[in-house]
């Protein structure tokens, strides 16, 4: 077989009250979906990585049935037992959690014996999870005989095999501890105050063979675990993992992770509905399991097309134009060998920052076979590797030096010298203040405001990036 293909989905937030709007979005869907099939995408099994209701209700889930699932499998022509669901903290029924555990459950936050100890307890952990039960009703019985949700069965490794390709999917909650920490107000502040727990992980985990492709689906992205697990779990999902799928964030992404532990794309899907103005979006995989090659397809939904018809088109907003709408890459092994690159066909670019935590990030951004990344920590080691050739230079215009912030000195120093001046910068900073000038005193080719590093648009730094070297 080789070629697999996967549709992947998150955050419907199905509601009674919004089903007329959510109605019109999907029947777009439909026919995007039949567009691609039509030219071989046609998938093999479908993703959806939680929130399918908005409040956790029967009813949102016997809605999301008839608007969304049945007519999904019917489009795909997949039968049920290709479908793949984790819950989201959407699919919670937060007026059912008994306040008093969940205050006691904050303490898991910082005790890993308790959390393993909550979770080894079915008891407790039937006592804890009624506000589960809508969506566990909804899958017991929509998925009867394919997958199950109770006390017991929270998280799951369901194993795939589609001809000679052999796929392990990994289902995990991450909602659990959803709503648990809450404000003296009573807002929630889910972010950095949520566990999947290291008992979850040993469910799914040990007993993995050596698949042809490994998924991990889960609603939360990484950095809303709590630090206490974070890296933990980030480390034994990328050791296993060849794809970890998410939703929540509402925006569609694409990360390839290299580490110590191993090599995974992390591909955060958009919400497919907000409200019928939002960028709603799902994405498409296909992966060659021989050549270790894919291509993420990336789809927007636009509410008034040419003829006043709502329809879904290549998401250019978040890969830009040069891409095109997709991502292409290739997998490489589990742990991490040397990219051998024919450096005749790699852009050399080096990458001005004393910020490992960035440095990090461009790794992810900038990669081999298109890109040679080289780091310099200060001005000066800067000026001494520009005595070499390359093709880009990027600087973080708040570089701190020894005596103060060096970056616009080395842009003064760099540009006043011939040889230089014709390397293509782009600047990163975190003053839109300094951002004037550069482009006319310096011929900078863009600026970018930093931000956090969980909020930079990789996207767009990727395309300014090929397009400023000719890529």
């Amino acid at each position: 077989m080789g070629m697999v293909t996967w549709l992947h989905f998150a955050d419907l937030h199905c509601s009674v009250s919004k089903s007329y709007n959510i109605d019109k979005v999907l029947q777009a869907l439909w026919k995007d979906i039949e567009s691609l099939a039509s030219i071989g995408g046609e998938p093999d099994f479908v993703l959806f990585t939680g929130d399918i209701a908005q409040s956790g209700k029967a009813e949102e889930y016997e809605l999301a049935v008839d608007l969304f699932f049945e007519p999904l499998l019917a489009v795909t022509r997949l039968p049920k037992e290709r479908l793949f669901i984790v819950p989201g903290n959407h699919d919670i029924e937060w007026d059912r959690m008994d306040r008093t555990i969940a205050r006691g459950m904050v303490g898991f936050l910082s005790d890993r014996d308790e959390a393993n100890l909550f979770l080894s307890s079915e008891q407790d952990r039937s006592l804890h999870f009624r506000q589960f039960d809508a969506y566990a009703d909804f899958v017991n019985t929509y998925l009867v005989g394919h997958l199950t949700f109770d006390a017991q069965h929270y998280c799951y490794q369901h194993t795939l095999a589609l001809d000679d390709a052999n796929i392990i999917l990994l289902g995990l909650n991450s909602a659990w501890m959803s709503a648990t920490n809450r404000n003296a107000q009573g807002g929630v502040i889910d972010q950095g105050h949520l566990l999947i727990g290291e008992r979850q992980l040993d469910i799914v985990l040990p007993r993995l063979t050596q698949p042809d492709l490994c998924l991990a689906l889960v609603h939360h992205p990484m950095d809303w675990l709590h630090q206490s697990e974070r890296t933990n779990v980030k480390r034994r999902l990328n050791a296993n993992c060849h794809f970890i799928l998410h939703g929540h964030l509402h925006e569609p992404d694409i990360e390839i992770r290299r580490s110590i532990s191993g090599t995974s794309i992390f591909v955060p899907t958009g919400a497919l509905y907000e409200h019928r103005s939002f960028p709603n979006a799902y994405n498409m995989v296909r992966f060659d399991t021989h050549s270790r090659q894919g291509i993420v397809y990336l789809r927007r939904y636009v509410d008034t097309g040419p003829d006043g018809v709502p329809f879904w088109v290549k998401d250019l907003a978040s890969t830009g134009n040069d891409l095109d709408g997709q991502f292409s890459f290739e997998l490489l092994d589990s742990n991490p060998k040397p990219l051998v690159v024919d450096s005749s066909h790699s852009k050399r670019v080096l990458f001005v920052e004393n910020d490992r935590g960035w440095r990090d990030l461009m790794r992810t951004i900038l990669f081999p076979p298109d890109f040679s990344l080289q780091f310099a920590e200060s001005a000066a080691q800067a000026r001494r590797l520009l005595t070499q050739d390359y093709d880009l230079l990027i600087l973080n215009l708040c570089l701190i030096g020894d005596r103060d912030y060096e970056g616009e000195t080395l842009l003064d120093s760099l540009y006043k010298t011939s040889g230089f001046c014709k390397i293509p910068c782009i600047v990163l900073t975190g003053y839109t203040s300094s951002t004037k000038g550069l482009y006319d005193r310096y011929g900078v080719s863009e600026v970018f405001i930093k931000g956090s590093r969980e909020n930079f648009n990789r996207s767009k730094f990727r395309s300014a990036v090929r397009q400023a070297v000719g890529l």
